[in-house]
C-alpha cells in the first residue's frame, strides 16, 4: 500500500482520477471544493476525508460521517463493494496551505477490506443537529429525518452518534494504524512515471497476506501449480530507465545500495522486475533462485481481465 506525505493533495488525486475515472470526471470539481473548504477547519477530524475514484465518477466524504451507520456518507462509501477491484481509495488528512498549495497526507486503502470494516464497525446515529441562522435545532434521528428537516431553514447538518466515545476510539485506532503502518512511499513524480510514457523499471513484490509463492523458485511455483498473477503483486517502486538497467544491475542495486525511498524488502526470489519501454511495450522478469525468467503474460493477463470487466 502507498502513502503520499505532505503532498499536493489536489494534484495527486487529480492525477489518479484522470487515470482511473473515465466518465464523469467533473465529479472531481466537487471534491476540490469540499477539500478546499475542509482545509480551513480547526478540528483535525473535520480535515480527515475518504476519497475514491471509480470508472464512473469520484466521491469525497468526511471520514467520521462514513462511520455513522446509515448516514448518506456511510451509504455512499459502502455502495460499491461488488466492484471493489475497480476502485482506488485513499484516506486524506489535510495539513493546510503552503504557498497557496493544499498539502496533506494520503494513505492508500484496500477498499474491499475498508468497506467491510465500515459495515461492521459503524456507530448508530442518535440525533441530528441542524445549524440554523437563529440557532441550532436538535431532533431525534429517524429514517425520515430529511422530511422533518424541511421544516427548518438550515445551512448545515450534523449527526450526533449514539456513542461518541465509540466513534472517537474507532477514529483514533485508524489514525494510529496509518501513522505506524508500513507503506511504500510514493510521490507525484512516481505517479507520473507510473501513468506516463517515460521508460521505467518497476519492482513488484507479493502483496501482504499472499504467502503462497513467497520466495519460491519459478520451477517450484510451477510444480505446485501456482500461477504468477499480477493481481497478487504490488508495485513497490518505480524509476526512470534511460540508463537501460538490466535485471542483474537492478538486482545488485536493490540489494546492495537500494534507493532511500525504497521501503520493500531486498530484491528476492519470487519478486518481479518489469520494464516499460519507449514504444509502450512492457517486459517482466521473475527473480529466480538462479537468474531470471521472462514472464510473457504478466501484464497481458491483467489487461485481459480488465477488458472483461
Amino acid at each position: 500500500m502507498r502513502k503520499f506525505e505532505n503532498c499536493d493533495v489536489l494534484a495527486v488525486l487529480h492525477e489518479i482520477m484522470l487515470h482511473n475515472t473515465k466518465h464523469f470526471q467533473e465529479d472531481f470539481v466537487v471534491d476540490e471544493e469540499i477539500l478546499r473548504e475542509a482545509a480551513e477547519e480547526s478540528n483535525s477530524l473535520d480535515r480527515r476525508y475518504l476519497w475514491m475514484s471509480r470508472p464512473c465518477g469520484t466521491h469525497c466524504l468526511k471520514e467520521k460521517d462514513v462511520f455513522l451507520y446509515n448516514s448518506p456518507e456511510y451509504s455512499t462509501w459502502t455502495a460499491y463493494a461488488d466492484t471493489a477491484d475497480k476502485i482506488i481509495a485513499y484516506a486524506v488528512q489535510l495539513n493546510g496551505y503552503t504557498d497557496g498549495v493544499l498539502k496533506g497526507d494520503l494513505y492508500e486503502l484496500d477498499y474491499a477490506s475498508h468497506c467491510a470494516m465500515a459495515e461492521n464497525s459503524a456507530v448508530k446515529i442518535a440525533q441530528v443537529k441542524l445549524h440554523c441562522g437563529d440557532g441550532d435545532v436538535i431532533m431525534a434521528y429517524s429514517d425520515d429525518w430529511r422530511l422533518k428537516a424541511r421544516e427548518y431553514d438550515y445551512d448545515k447538518r450534523e449527526f450526533i452518534p449514539l456513542s461518541q466515545n465509540k466513534l472517537d476510539t474507532l477514529l483514533e485506532i485508524m489514525r494510529k494504524e496509518r501513522a505506524e503502518g508500513e507503506y511504500n512511499v510514493w510521490d507525484e513524480k512516481k505517479l507520473k512515471l507510473e501513468y506516463g510514457d517515460t521508460p521505467t523499471y518497476s519492482i513488484y513484490q507479493l502483496k501482504e497476506g499472499v504467502d503462497e509463492g513467497l520466495f519460491l523458485s519459478y520451477h517450484s511455483a510451477k510444480k505446485q501449480g501456482l500461477k504468477i498473477d499480477k493481481s497478487n503483486y504490488e508495485l513497490v517502486y518505480i524509476g526512470e530507465n534511460y540508463s537501460n538497467y538490466s535485471p542483474d544491475e537492478l538486482y545488485e542495486i536493490f540489494n546492495l545500495r537500494h534507493p532511500l525511498d525504497f521501503c520493500g524488502h531486498s530484491l528476492s526470489v519470487s519478486d518481479v522486475i518489469a520494464y516499460k519501454n519507449e514504444d509502450g511495450s512492457t517486459e517482466a522478469y521473475y527473480v529466480d533462485s538462479c537468474g531470471f525468467v521472462e514472464l510473457t503474460d504478466f501484464f497481458v493477463a491483467a489487461q485481459k481481465k480488465s477488458a472483461q470487466m
